[in-house]
């Protein structure tokens, strides 16, 4: 081959790899971005979908838990007696002590609203003595009275001989308070 069919072979390669060239930076360039931009756009975007899975998960089981506690809530209300029901744990408090044979001292009550709900909570002080087997039977029979009361406060007040002992107990006692809708707390 002669040099001059050379040099034009070189400079026919020359220009194709210089338009081979022109046509990646021009086309096969940006297209190479955009699939790079996309993947990551898509990997984005895949994060996003199990950031909202897992908010959509959470507002379940909080909608759940709402739903539950609403459900409590109505089966406490309904379980609870109004204030007339008060006399039959007033009587559940002098029956359980002489069935127990324990000694009680002065009783009183104290009525409170509860504060945002439409319950009144009465406050129960109860000194009673006997042997130690008698005052947690007492106790227990409180605990598991039908009526909603709870053992709030025990106090060993004094030993006696014979193993007996004084106790200061406080229950609280809740009623539905009067004309305060439906008591559900709407």
């Amino acid at each position: 081959m002669n040099p001059r069919r050379r040099r034009q072979a070189w400079i026919a390669v020359g220009a194709l790899a210089a338009l081979n060239a022109v046509v990646f930076f021009v086309y096969t360039l940006p297209r190479r971005m955009e699939e790079r931009s996309l993947a990551e756009r898509v990997a984005s975007l895949r994060s996003e979908v199990e950031s909202e899975r897992s908010t959509v998960a959470r507002l379940r089981r909080r909608t759940d838990a709402l739903q539950a506690n609403a459900a409590d809530a109505g089966r406490f209300y309904g379980g609870l007696g109004s204030r007339s029901s008060l006399l039959s744990v007033l009587e559940e408090l002098q029956r359980v002590p002489r069935e127990l044979r324990l000694k009680v001292s002065q009783r009183s009550y104290e009525p409170e609203p509860v504060r945002g709900l439409p319950l009144t909570r009465y406050t129960i002080t109860m000194p009673v003595s006997g042997t130690y087997r008698q005052l947690t039977a007492f106790l227990d029979r409180m605990e598991r009275s039908p009526h909603f009361m709870t053992v709030d406060q025990v106090n060993l007040r004094k030993r006696g001989t014979g193993g007996e002992a004084e106790l200061d107990v406080v229950l609280s006692a809740y009623v539905r308070a009067e004309g305060k809708g439906d008591g559900h707390g709407r």
